[in-house]
């Protein structure tokens, strides 16, 4: 599994329709939060692997407290990928946006679906779950199909 992470990019928003199971969120822009930070991830796919998870150190994990991204093989060449921003502070930021989608060559092959926590009288909200699924290209020379994450943090105590 190939594994890459950018820092602090940012991207155009795109709009999404809900999969018809779980509803799915458009992008917030989250940019003048105090203590804003993008991060974005990107994991190759291969047919067969273990759930899509972050590596952190020797551990595996598909979470950042109780916010996440999950890529898994639902059906043989089916890839389901969830996410949720539990608006929780995990070391010393608040996740209040998680976005995932599929590529090949850099190229979307998903919708874009993000997971925004909300904040209201001071205190915030988890995002709902968001869920994205696509085929696999079969064919020998296709490109590999990649997942990417997104996901937007802010400091403990700011408020939108």
């Amino acid at each position: 599994m190939a594994f890459a992470i950018y820092t602090n990019q940012s991207e155009p928003s795109y709009s999404n329709a809900a999969d018809g199971t779980i509803v799915t969120s458009a992008e917030v822009d989250f940019t003048g939060l105090s203590g804003y930070q993008e991060d974005q991830y990107q994991f190759e796919i291969t047919p067969g692997d273990a759930p899509i998870s972050m590596n952190w150190g020797s551990r595996s994990r598909a979470a950042w407290g109780s916010s996440y991204a999950i890529s898994s093989e639902t059906f043989q060449l089916y890839y389901q990928g969830r996410a949720k921003a539990a608006a929780n502070v995990y070391l010393n930021q608040r996740i209040i946006q998680v976005c995932i989608w599929y590529t090949r060559n850099s190229v979307f092959v998903s919708s874009k679906v993000c997971s925004n926590a909300s904040a209201s009288s001071g205190y915030w909200t988890a995002g709902l779950e968001v869920s994205v699924g696509v085929w696999d290209s079969i064919g020998l020379n296709d490109p590999k199909t990649i997942f990417d994450i997104s996901t937007s943090r802010i400091a403990p105590n700011a408020i939108f």
